[in-house]
C-alpha cells in the first residue's frame, strides 16, 4: 500500500511545482532504466540449461514390444 501510493504523491508534486509533464516523464524514464537494471543484475544465468522441461518416463514413446503384446 505504501508502495503503491509514493508515485502519485510525487506526480502530484512534481506537476504543482513544475507545471510541466516534462519532470514526469523523467521520473518514468529514470524508474524504467532502474527498474531494466535491477531485472538484469538478478536474473540468474544458469536458468537457461534448466529451463528445458524435465523429460519422465511419460514423455517418452513407448516401446514397438509394448504394441506388439496386444
Amino acid at each position: 500500500m505504501v508502495g503503491g501510493a509514493v508515485a502519485p504523491l510525487l506526480f502530484t508534486t512534481l506537476l504543482g511545482t513544475y507545471r510541466a509533464w516534462v519532470p514526469l516523464a523523467l521520473y518514468i524514464a529514470i524508474t524504467a532504466v532502474l527498474t531494466v537494471t535491477g531485472l538484469w543484475l538478478g536474473r540468474d544465468p544458469a536458468t537457461a540449461a534448466e529451463e528445458e522441461p524435465d523429460r519422465g518416463p511419460a514423455d517418452h514413446a513407448a516401446p514397438a514390444t509394448a504394441c506388439a503384446k496386444r
